[in-house]
């Protein structure tokens, strides 16, 4: 079957624009101008207040992420054209005590994005209406879905096959996160909100996360504030998807996901585990493998990996070791957030060990 010329010159359009697996579904061209827009306002107030996140202003993280700003930008500002710049090369190819070159000043930078102006129309799309929607069914705060937003931009599948060297993600993995507080700092700067609500929303148990809407991200090195703004894959696809009803939406919020993790093949070996993750949760993943039980510290270790960081005693797991697995401490902490938040309850430890207990092996 030949292709309408129209449809045809339309898909050409989107290849060119956006990399994607061909096996995957084509990105809708509003998600992508979404995209594209909170990607463009959050490069803005990135740049504008790029001194105030960056943790120590003698840092090449201030300058590297400055001159992916700049290129980002391009014509659009009135200033000279960047010149090449050590940011181009891979950072880890270059030597520890290397400073970099042609440096792009910050407070240069932000007087000439002060003098631009972007355009505020609002986009309509599947994934903002999503986010309009779920801010109402799971009480959702303004903070929240800012945020939701912002990650959507920067995790998103769609990822252009242009300009990756300057994008919102690349800038923001140039930014090394000291702390917990500088990560909530940071984040309540780059999105324009009070840093009490940040705290609140990023506090374990953290909702987001254990929706699975938020991704937690293990990193070998220092953590950068990209880390902080990865979605799961499996929320991408379902803000991105339409459902004929609140209760599908719902419904597919508390799908099963299936974790290739805890998939054993036999080409690859169980040590592989240790490589990828912290050794306390590389033990609890090789008993799921290996289907052996859980003992109260792995079921401790998974509730704070799945909560970010939220941490009872281990004592208090005794009962359940043997009796849960890897998926049903996943599944629980799932459902005792959506519980709580379809009831616009916090999530606390009740809640909890109540659906952990529930979700126990007979």
């Amino acid at each position: 079957m030949k292709l309408d010329d129209t449809l045809a010159t339309a898909f050409e359009t989107i290849r060119r624009e956006v990399g994607f697996d061909m096996l995957s579904s084509v990105p809708h061209p509003e998600n992508l101008r979404f995209q594209r827009q909170v990607e463009a306002q959050a490069m803005h107030r990135l740049g504008m207040k790029l001194a105030d996140i960056v943790c120590s202003q003698d840092s090449d993280d201030l300058h590297y992420a400055a001159h992916a700003i700049r290129r980002y930008f391009g014509d659009s500002l009135s200033m000279e054209p960047a010149p090449e710049f050590m940011a181009d090369v891979p950072r880890f190819l270059i030597p520890p005590d290397s400073r970099t070159s042609n440096r792009t000043d910050p407070q240069q930078l932000a007087q000439h994005l002060g003098q631009l102006e972007l355009p505020r129309e609002e986009v309509i799309c599947i994934v903002s209406t999503k986010l309009a929607l779920l801010k109402k069914l799971l009480y959702l705060s303004d903070a929240e879905i800012s945020f939701l937003k912002m990650a959507y931009a920067v995790s998103s599948q769609h990822t252009r096959i242009h300009s990756l060297s300057y994008c919102i993600a690349m800038a923001l993995e140039h930014i090394s996160i000291q702390d917990d507080e500088h990560k909530a700092r940071a984040i309540a700067v780059l999105l324009d909100l009070p840093l009490d609500d940040v705290i609140k929303m990023l506090a374990p148990p953290c909702r987001l996360k254990a929706l699975r809407f938020l991704d937690t991200v293990h990193t070998n090195g220092t953590p950068n504030l990209r880390a902080a703004f990865v979605l799961t894959d499996a929320f991408i696809d379902l803000l991105e998807s339409n459902f004929r009803s609140h209760a599908a939406l719902l419904q597919a919020i508390m799908e099963h996901e299936i974790d290739l993790d805890l998939r054993y093949d036999e080409q690859i070996p169980v040590g592989k585990l240790y490589e990828e993750w912290p050794k306390a949760l590389a033990e609890a993943f090789e008993c799921a493998v290996l289907s052996r039980p859980l003992k109260s510290h792995h079921i401790d270790t998974l509730v704070r990996w799945y909560t970010g960081g939220y941490r009872l005693h281990p004592a208090q797991y005794t009962s359940l070791a043997g009796r849960i697995t890897v998926e049903g401490v996943h599944d629980a902490v799932k459902q005792a957030a959506f519980d709580c938040c379809i009831a616009d309850a916090p999530l606390d430890g009740f809640m909890l060990m109540r659906t952990l207990y529930a979700g126990t092996s007979q």
